[in-house]
């Protein structure tokens, strides 16, 4: 049964899976060209077509990618001066603000008082 298939008469390997059946070649086979010149001048002109193709759209690719990088930098340009004004603005802002409060201290402080007094005289008559 095992020599009707010409593999298994051979010695048994580990992993016959791996394992072909042995082939003679005719002599006619191995004369006859495995690809003609019009074949391989096919091919090339195949490939060439197909290269000159990636190398345009990695050329394209490369062209979009440079303009986002350089509208990327534009945005964080415009970004950063808009920070940079927002910034310089509330400090402007916040100094206006101090200096304002500094000239009220003393007005605050002396209408306190003015109200303070009236309010320790009435609590005082109250009490005693």
């Amino acid at each position: 049964m095992s020599s009707n298939i010409p593999w298994t008469s051979r010695k048994r390997s580990k992993r016959p899976w791996l394992t072909r059946p042995r082939r003679r070649a005719r002599s006619a086979e191995l004369l006859e060209p495995l690809a003609t010149s019009e074949l391989l001048r096919q091919w090339l002109e195949q490939t060439q077509a197909l290269n000159q193709e990636t190398y345009q759209a990695m050329e394209e690719i490369l062209s979009e990618m440079k303009e986002e990088y350089k509208r990327d930098g534009r945005q964080r340009d415009e970004f950063t001066r808009e920070l940079s004004a927002i910034g310089s603005t509330f400090q402007k802002d916040t100094q206006e603000a101090i200096s304002s409060l500094r000239r009220w201290i003393p007005f605050i402080i002396m209408s306190s008082a003015a109200a303070a007094v009236p309010g320790c005289i009435f609590m005082w008559q109250t009490l005693t």
